[in-house]
């Protein structure tokens, strides 16, 4: 799944105050979202990444968003094709990773070759997820209605099974 829906979804959430508009707008693209895109997906629009705190802040985007390319970075399947949320996450799998001399050129390195490869929607969306200021309204009760339709399963197994799983 490319991050442009993701991000249009999460802009669509963004901008309705209804409840089940919202639950419907996130089923629908969990149904779209191949098994293992799942949790990142639902991360994402929960408004948090899956490596948690990573650690960056403005001053490391603005650094990044100015650093030059690097043609040895492999973040990417292919250098004109729009970015998946898979690469996404494992672009930040691997800021996660860098640690000890010179850790934080590399950081700016990776973290400006991601901002590079996407459009300013999904720059600003994914740098509001990065310093978590995510806000659009899916909490975990939407988040968990959503995956109860998507899966067609009761609402209240996939609260238990959230609630068993800490």
């Amino acid at each position: 799944m490319l991050l442009a829906e993701l991000v249009e979804t999460s802009g669509r959430i963004t901008a309705t105050p209804a409840r089940l508009e919202k639950v419907a707008l996130i089923a629908d693209l969990l149904r779209r979202a191949a098994p293992d895109e799942i949790p990142v997906v639902t991360a994402f629009l929960s408004g948090r990444l899956r490596q948690g705190r990573i650690g960056l802040g403005w001053a490391a985007f603005d650094e990044a968003s100015r650093a030059p390319a690097d043609e040895n970075l492999d973040l990417f399947a292919g250098a004109d094709s729009p970015p998946t949320i898979l690469e996404v996450d494992r672009a930040f799998e691997q800021l996660t990773k860098l640690t000890g001399p010179r850790s934080a050129q590399a950081r700016t390195r990776v973290l400006g070759e991601l901002m590079r490869r996407v459009t300013p929607a999904e720059r600003d969306f994914l740098i509001r997820l990065a310093l978590g200021e995510l806000r659009q309204g899916a909490l975990a009760g939407v988040m968990e209605e959503a995956i109860a339709q998507a899966s067609a399963l009761p609402a209240d197994s996939i609260r238990r099974a959230v609630m068993l799983a800490g």
